[in-house]
Order: structure tokens, then C-alpha cells, then sequence
């Protein structure tokens, strides 16, 4: 993940797609990640955010604040909806990854 966002933010030339909106698609797969992982240590395992559902609705809260909370103490910080969407397609993409490893691993 480190190595996408270093290329994403080194790299010129790339489709504006991809240069506005991946590091944002990475955040919202890590943001479910390291909540998941922090949680892993809690005996209560129905916190972990395991359904598509509960995966959109969290990476869209989270948008939300990031977008339109966080400019309101952090003058430099902008709020786009279209990040919400990217912060909701990374959600995305880890829900698709967490059921391709569990396939694959039998369970």
C-alpha cells in the first residue's frame, strides 16, 4: 500500500483520475483495515466490519467527517464529495479482497 501511495504522489503524467482520487481509494481500504486489526484484539468480534453494508456505511462516515468536518479546524483541507465516493469504492475493493482471501483459504 506504501509503494501505491509513494507512486501515486511521485509520479506526473498519470490520469487525473488516478492522481486526484487513488490515494483516497487507498484510504478507505486501509481505514477498514486498521479498524479491523484494532478490533482483532477484542474478544467482542461482531465490531469487526466484515458485510458490504457495514464496510460503506463506516467508509462513508468517515468521508463525511474528512470532508466536511476536518476543513472547518484545518483551513488548508477542502472538502470534495467525489472523495466520499473513492473513500467508498476503497471500502469496496477491501470487502472484494477479504472474500477472494477467505474463498481461497476454504473458509
Amino acid at each position: 500500500m506504501a509503494h501505491l501511495y509513494s507512486g501515486n504522489k511521485y509520479t506526473t503524467g498519470l490520469d487525473l483520475f488516478i492522481a486526484y482520487y487513488m490515494n483516497d481509494i487507498l484510504a478507505g481500504v486501509l481505514v477498514v483495515a486498521f479498524f479491523n486489526f484494532a478490533f482483532s484484539f477484542y474478544s467482542v468480534r461482531t465490531i469487526c466490519l466484515n458485510t458490504l453494508l457495514t464496510i460503506l456505511t463506516f467508509t462513508f462516515i468517515c468521508g463525511l467527517f474528512w470532508e466536511y468536518i476536518t476543513p472547518l479546524y484545518k483551513p488548508k483541507s477542502t472538502g470534495d464529495y467525489k472523495d466520499i465516493i473513492a473513500y467508498c469504492c476503497g471500502g469496496i475493493i477491501y470487502y472484494a479482497l477479504s472474500k477472494a482471501s477467505t474463498h481461497s483459504s476454504g473458509q
